[in-house]
């Protein structure tokens, strides 16, 4: 198995999250929470009370951490690519005004194929945008219908041929599901030769979560499913079809051709430090650890009251921080140096070798593709342990 080497920023650097919670709907499998903005209710309206909001907690964290620059940018959503070129001017505006960014800094965002018209993308690369993550889940139109995505297959298609067209320093990524309703292997197949002509430097593999309170649990029941053996073959495939393309596995749904591993999502598993912007996002500096309300009003007031919009925080303590780098870690298909573990996770996790879960590469300690579907069991052990 390849397993490219993963970036390292910059000690001192930090990661910036800034999550958008504005959807045009919601779709079948979601259960985040969510704002849908349809046009009666003035989407204008909110988006600036939002962008306020979010200036203002991003102000207050420039007075903390002001001396730090970032790494990466990344907004994430809820669907970032509602927000119009107008309020990212001014959001990316902000960010720069409030922090220094490294000349190298990573600016991801999330973009829905049916916002992503050519204007919009040539917008999004004139902002300093260097990396955009798409949603496609599948190019097969019948499943798109069933998960309430307002794109069809062949609009994604030319939305990513002119996403490659751009040359981002970063690259581009599209998110592919498995476990999908009507999804069959020949509709994987197709999705896989879309891919391989399309390219891109970066995918991300996800399994459709079912045991989650969505409408997809109402709407899906009585159609056609992939069962757990199929999508568990599936994954198999992927891995090695994606393998063949030059897209290395590097963490449990990721791959990246080298040099295009997110490095964002490398900041969260690898335990550095990051800011949380925005309803529902997480920060983590240090040992503090925390959690901003949820909804959007109740972030909106508790960022008026305070000046941030967090609901709890917590210190952790050093043998959580231990196990944590640990247990992120091992998400990496790189491993984790077993010298690290205690003879308690080590004796535990030696069940998972013998079950072909588990492999010793280059000295680490990693998850095999087989461990990757199975991930939970070997991460429970390591912290039960």
């Amino acid at each position: 198995m390849a397993v490219i080497s993963v970036w390292v920023g910059p000690m001192s650097s930090l990661a910036l999250y800034i999550h958008v919670p504005f959807c045009g709907q919601r779709c079948a499998y979601c259960h985040f929470d969510i704002k849908v903005l349809h046009p009666r209710s003035d989407p204008a309206a909110f988006e600036l009370r939002y962008l306020d909001a979010l200036q203002q907690e991003l102000n207050h964290y420039a007075g903390e951490y002001g001396g730090r620059s970032l790494s990466s940018v990344f907004l994430g959503g809820g669907t970032p690519s509602r927000l119009p070129l107008a309020a990212l001017t001014r959001l990316t505006a902000a960010v720069r005004a409030a922090f220094a960014v490294d000349p190298d800094c990573e600016w991801s965002m999330e973009v829905n194929p049916e916002d992503a018209h050519p204007t919009y993308l040539n917008g999004l690369a004139e902002l300093g945008f260097t990396r955009l993550s798409f949603g496609v889940q599948t190019f097969d139109d019948r499943a798109l219908a069933v998960l309430k995505r307002p794109h069809d297959g062949a609009g994604a298609q030319a939305v990513l041929a002119h996403c490659a067209r751009l040359g981002l320093p970063h690259g581009f990524s599209l998110d592919l599901m498995l476990g999908l309703p009507y999804q069959t292997e020949a509709t994987l197949a197709r999705d896989l030769d879309v891919i391989a002509a399309l390219q891109p430097p970066h995918v991300s593999v996800y399994m459709l979560e079912t045991d989650l309170p969505t409408s997809l649990d109402k709407t899906g029941r009585g159609l056609p499913m992939p069962d757990e053996d199929d999508q568990a073959e599936w994954y198999e495939r992927v891995v090695a079809r994606l393998a063949a393309l030059g897209l290395a596995h590097y963490e449990i749904s990721n791959f990246a051709r080298p040099g295009f591993a997110c490095r964002h999502n490398l900041t969260y598993w690898q335990r550095g430090d990051y800011l949380g912007l925005g309803p529902a996002a997480h920060g983590f500096v240090g040992a503090c650890a925390w959690a901003n309300h949820e909804r959007l009003n109740d972030w909106q007031a508790a960022v008026a009251r305070q000046g941030h919009g967090r609901a709890s925080e917590e210190r952790w303590s050093a043998a959580r921080c231990h196990n944590e780098v640990l247990l992120q870690g091992m998400r990496l298909l790189r491993g984790i140096d077993p010298e690290h573990l205690s003879v308690a996770q080590r004796t535990a996790l030696k069940v998972h070798q013998a079950a072909d879960l588990l492999q010793y590469r280059d000295k680490r300690l990693a998850l095999t593709v087989k461990g990757c579907l199975l991930a939970n069991e070997v991460f429970t052990s390591l912290l039960d342990s």
